[in-house]
């Protein structure tokens, strides 16, 4: 396989990664929110009214999800970041299918939450909000425990594992990229993380599961 025909592969497996990743973490909220009494629906990329898609204007009129205490969606997240970089991490790399798959996997599970908690600080410091899964759970465990200081834990706890994670994807990266011939490169995910968007809010108006409580 020549060199640009290995990055488009590697690109595509890539964006694969992040939708099967990012339709597991929505999965996770429905479940969260079902557990909790709540009906809703989810997709690719949004939780909203059950029976409905982005696409409605009702989507999210009068919805009462997302704010509870135990919200899943993070936490599986955060989950598969860490058992795929172990697994990475105990490989003995080869440019394999499987390998390669393992990777994207990895990287693409700790971006998924460390953009939008980046994004979502920025948006606290510029305009003294900002909503996103880890502040909505924040104010459901600070509301819980009566301590302000847990609505942040949830937004440090993500940063700190997806970085932790990425440190030790790309040490092991730069490690063995040294001693063979490694035609991926996981930075590309950050390029998938941007392409895949359009897919992913494609599928989310086309395929939804209902989460009737």
């Amino acid at each position: 396989m020549n060199k640009s025909k290995g990055f488009l592969s590697w690109f595509l497996i890539c964006n694969i990664a992040i939708v099967v990743s990012t339709f597991i973490h929505e999965c996770a909220h429905g479940l969260s929110n079902w557990l909790a009494g709540y009906s809703v629906s989810t997709g690719f990329n949004r939780v909203g009214n059950v029976y409905m898609s982005p696409r409605d204007a009702d989507f999210r009129t009068g919805w009462t999800g997302g704010e509870i205490l135990k919200d899943m969606g993070p936490a599986v997240t955060l989950l598969l970041a860490i058992i795929f970089t172990i697994i990475f991490l105990r490989l003995k790399y080869r440019n394999t299918l499987l390998h390669k798959s393992i990777l994207a996997v990895a990287f693409s599970n700790a971006i998924i939450r460390l953009i939008p908690c980046v994004i979502v600080i920025i948006r606290m410091i510029a305009f003294s909000s900002g909503m996103e899964d880890e502040t909505q759970q924040g104010e459901a465990w600070a509301q819980y425990f009566g301590w302000s200081f847990f609505s942040y834990i949830p937004l440090i706890m993500s940063i700190a594992v997806s970085l932790l994670c990425l440190f030790l994807i790309y040490r092991k990266f730069f490690s063995i990229k040294a001693t063979k011939n490694i035609i991926v490169n996981p930075s590309w995910v950050w390029l998938a993380y941007v392409s895949s968007f359009i897919i992913l809010n494609i599928l989310d108006n086309f395929i939804r599961i209902n989460w009737v409580a």
